[in-house]
């Protein structure tokens, strides 16, 4: 593993860092991330300088799409997948690598952004890249950094509430949360129930999920 361990060493000395540089969402839901064509443009080089190739080699079966209606809608389908990787020295010296990537899309790109991000991250990791100014990981807490200001969204009303029970709108974050932790286990609408005042077409639709049937 000699001559794989130099030419990582060789690849880390020349990309140390990489800035985020990348404005990704929009308005108070947008933060800076790393480009991904820049990360493989500057890895790509460094690890052709140094006889190093990454190949995937393996997807595994634990990919997940949950499906919940949207405001505008449509299905917004979650997507995680776990990737495994070969990284291979012109010497024929290799090691198995792994990326983890996740995505949320409504139509068939799920799949492909999970799976840049897999190889994204992968490569980070592995290289042992940091990325923008402050590490996320170090000393300074995220809440301390100071944030240019950013244009906030309307705030909505508040459901109201019947004695101890709270109302969802449909299409609402916590509504889609609902959702999600109906399809966990059908004993969870039940629990549901005590704690908030569902319309007659909400609970249709959690009583279809907590028996396994298709809602919409």
């Amino acid at each position: 593993m000699k001559n794989l361990v130099k030419a990582v060493h060789k690849v880390m000395e020349a990309v140390p860092t990489i800035e985020k540089n990348s404005e990704i969402g929009k308005g108070s839901y947008a933060y800076k991330g790393v480009k991904d064509s820049e990360l493989k443009l500057k890895i790509n080089k460094a690890m052709r300088e140094n006889g190093l190739i990454i190949l995937p080699t393996q997807i595994e079966e634990d990919v997940v799409f949950d499906q919940v209606k949207t405001n505008q809608g449509k299905n917004q389908v979650f997507t995680k997948v776990k990737v495994r990787y070969k990284l291979i020295h012109e010497s024929g010296e290799s090691v198995d690598l792994m990326g983890y990537g996740h995505s949320t899309d409504s139509g068939d790109k799920g799949a492909g952004k999970a799976t840049t991000y897999a190889m994204k991250y992968a490569l980070l990791y592995s290289f042992v890249i940091a990325t923008g100014e402050i590490d996320d990981s170090d000393e300074t807490h995220s809440e301390e950094i100071k944030q240019p200001p950013r244009p906030q969204p309307k705030a909505k009303p508040q459901p109201k509430t019947n004695g101890n029970k709270q109302k969802v709108e449909v299409g609402s974050v916590k509504w889609n949360e609902l959702i999600m932790y109906t399809m966990k286990s059908p004993d969870n609408y039940s629990k549901l129930q005590t704690k908030y005042e569902f319309t007659e077409e909400q609970s249709e639709i959690l009583d279809k999920i907590s028996k396994g049937e298709t809602p919409f």
